[in-house]
C-alpha cells in the first residue's frame, strides 16, 4: 500500500512538474489529439532522436522525503476508527501501530463517537502547518 501511494505521488509530481514546465500537456484537449494524429500520420519520417527524446518523458521524477522539501508526499496517518467497539481487534490495532511505525507515519486509534475525532483532526492539521512553514524555510533558504 505504501508503495502504492509513493508511486501515485511520484506520478502526480511529475505530472504537476512538467506541466509547470510547459512539457506536459492535456491529453483531453483537441489541439493534442489534433497534433498526435497528424504525429502518428507521420510517424515514419520521425528521427530516432526524437523518439529518444520522447522516451525521457516517461521518467518519473525523483522527490525527497525530507518534509522541508515541496516535492515530498504529503503526509499519511493509519487511523483506527472503531477502538472502543466490542469487536474491535486488539491484533489489528496492533498491526496497525506497527505499520506506522514502518512507514514512519502517524497512528491514532479512535471511536466513532465524537470524543476523540477533534483530537485526531487537530494532530493532522498541526502536521500540515508544520510542514508548509517547513517548506516556506525551505523555499527561503533556497532563493538566497
Amino acid at each position: 500500500m505504501k508503495i502504492a501511494l509513493s508511486e501515485a505521488w511520484k506520478e502526480y509530481y511529475t505530472y504537476k512538474t512538467r506541466w509547470e514546465e510547459g512539457k506536459e500537456s492535456d491529453v483531453f484537449s483537441f489541439k493534442s489529439a489534433l497534433k498526435n494524429l497528424w504525429r502518428e500520420n507521420n510517424l515514419i519520417e520521425t528521427s530516432k532522436n526524437e523518439m529518444k527524446a520522447d522516451l525521457t518523458k516517461l521518467k518519473l521524477l525523483d522527490n525527497s522525503m525530507d518534509p522541508a522539501d515541496p516535492s515530498c508526499p504529503p503526509p499519511i496517518w493509519v487511523i483506527c476508527t472503531h477502538k472502543n467497539n466490542k469487536l474491535a481487534s486488539p491484533k489489528l490495532i496492533n498491526d496497525g501501530i506497527k505499520l506506522s511505525k514502518f512507514w514512519k507515519c502517524g497512528f491514532i486509534a479512535i471511536d466513532v463517537t465524537d470524543e476523540n475525532i477533534d483530537e485526531s483532526l487537530a494532530l493532522i492539521i498541526r502536521e500540515i502547518l508544520e510542514r508548509k512553514k517547513l517548506q516556506a524555510q525551505f523555499k527561503k533558504k533556497k532563493k538566497t
